[in-house]
């Protein structure tokens, strides 16, 4: 069984057993998440779709762990002055194991 999910502004395809990476602190002091955001859910031959989200469908799913990507360093710079600027960003994550697709 698989579904479609959005979250943190993304969309996705996951599977029961699945592990996701997503963007983001979600669900801040949460063991395990519920996501209700379903966009479509399939068991093989039967395919529902919601517009834009399944009545009745969610996805739980374990919190694994919470991380950090690499640093992304942006240089910006005027052409012929002696200005520049140098800046960095880390992007949060968080790790989910997808336990249970409740179809809708």
């Amino acid at each position: 069984m698989h579904a479609v999910i959005e979250t943190a502004g993304k969309q996705m395809r996951v599977a029961a057993g699945d592990k996701v990476v997503l963007e983001g602190k979600i669900g801040v002091g949460m063991s395990e998440l519920v996501i209700d955001k379903v966009m479509a859910v399939s068991d093989g031959d039967n395919i529902k779709f919601g517009s834009p989200y399944l009545a009745g469908a969610s996805v739980k799913a374990d919190i694994v762990s919470r991380g950090r990507l690499d640093k992304v360093i942006v240089l910006k710079h005027k052409a012929k002055k002696a200005g520049k600027k140098m800046t960095g960003h880390r992007q949060d994550t968080t790790t989910l194991q997808i336990k249970e697709i409740i179809g809708g």
